[in-house]
């Protein structure tokens, strides 16, 4: 028996997207995993398995009646994977350009296929296969650009480009040979490259995965703020940068009275409430700035670049405009206000949670002061000399 026949290695190929499918399917209907994207993809290897048989069936049978068929499942192989890839990349989903290069080519296939002009039918199929390829190619380099593959970049894209050089070359041979063969050597070539294409695909998805892995271990599930695990992270990060004298300071918040809401409305009522918090919080800081809930009514604010006195104005400013919006929940308002705790990293501090100490001191003050205000550490010193007295900054309307 002949290992390297042409036939054996279609079949092995035919195999190998046989299980890629299942994989694809299992993805997309079991795991739930990108299902749009994985289910074009498992598509594009069934496609692509219907086309290794029928070019076996043309290599076999070169009076078979249908020369053209595999020419259109090529097409439509590398159009479901285009589309498949945009949608894993969560690119701006656009099928136009895609179903016009494949419309295109496959009425050049069909028309000189059934007039007999085999080598145009395989020119005019591997033209629309390359120009599809070439926006594959494209798709990866942008898409994977944004997901930060770094040196990965461009391996990630290398098989599409590999796969447009190759069908320009079966272009340009089947109009320079009328009676073009197939070597061993090409279709162990087209092997390679479906086998390095679909483990590049697995690569993006895996990285898909770990981001969302990753993203679900440092995020609030309600809310999609930053959680206590990625507080301490950037703390530890920002302690480090205040060493070079690149200061920082940090906010404490609780929602005053959070257990009569939960008490009156439910908890659906105070999931809405902290929901709340965090969007009216949110549009109310600066884009380098981080908003995070360390549990239950309880939350953090991280100001990188900021000194004490102005983060007690942001503190302020968010105050009142807590206070001014009130959550809107099942055709009723809910009244919020919070109390703010507000400190600013030492320097010379080596452990990165002592500012964290600081400001629920603050915080503490706050609150036993009649809530709905801001304490800072430090500030009221200035004003009457006693480090006891609270600070509560005033309490107007807090907008600039």
């Amino acid at each position: 028996m002949q290992f390297f026949d042409s036939t054996t290695l279609l079949l092995v190929n035919a195999v190998f997207n046989l299980l890629a499918v299942l994989a694809w399917a299992l993805l997309a209907g079991v795991f739930r995993v990108a299902p749009r994207a994985c289910w074009l993809l498992a598509g594009a290897h069934l496609a692509r398995v219907f086309a290794l048989r029928c070019y076996d069936c043309r290599i076999s049978s070169p009076l078979q009646t249908w020369p053209w068929l595999p020419e259109l499942f090529g097409v439509l192989t590398l159009a479901l994977l285009c589309l498949g890839v945009r949608r894993l990349l969560r690119l701006r989903f656009a099928w136009a350009d895609v179903a016009a290069l494949s419309a295109g080519g496959a009425l050049a296939v069909l028309g000189l296929g059934l007039n007999g002009h085999i080598a145009g039918m395989l020119a005019a199929g591997s033209l629309a296969m390359l120009l599809i390829a070439v926006l594959l190619s494209r798709d990866l380099l942008v898409g994977a650009a944004a997901l930060r593959f770094g040196p990965w970049l461009l391996p990630l894209a290398l098989p599409s480009l590999a796969m447009a050089v190759a069908l320009a070359w079966r272009g340009w041979r089947a109009l320079s040979d009328p009676a073009p063969t197939v070597p061993a050597l090409a279709i162990w070539l087209w092997v390679l490259l479906s086998l390095a294409s679909s483990l590049s695909l697995i690569a993006l998805i895996l990285h898909r995965l770990i981001a969302r892995i990753s993203q679900l271990s440092l995020h609030d599930p309600l809310t999609g703020a930053l959680n206590r695990r990625a507080v301490t992270r950037r703390l530890q990060r920002l302690q480090a940068l205040s060493q070079r004298g690149h200061p920082f300071s940090l906010l404490l918040l609780d929602i005053d009275h959070f257990k009569a809401i939960n008490d009156r409305l439910g908890h659906a009522g105070g999931d809405a409430a902290l929901v709340h918090v965090v969007n009216v919080l949110g549009r109310a800081l600066r884009s380098q700035d981080e908003l995070a809930r360390l549990g239950g009514e309880e939350f953090c604010v991280l100001l990188p670049h900021t000194e004490l006195a102005a983060a007690a104005e942001v503190a302020e400013r968010l105050r009142a405009r807590l206070e001014a919006s009130p959550c809107s929940w099942k055709s009723r308002d809910i009244a919020l206000t919070a109390s703010f705790g507000v400190a600013q990293a030492r320097p010379g501090e080596l452990r990165a949670e002592a500012v964290l100490v600081q400001a629920d001191q603050q915080l503490y003050r706050a609150k036993a002061g009649g809530r709905n205000q801001v304490c800072a550490e430090g500030l009221d010193d200035a004003e009457d000399g006693s480090p006891e007295a609270p600070l509560s900054l005033p309490q107007g309307d807090g907008e600039d």
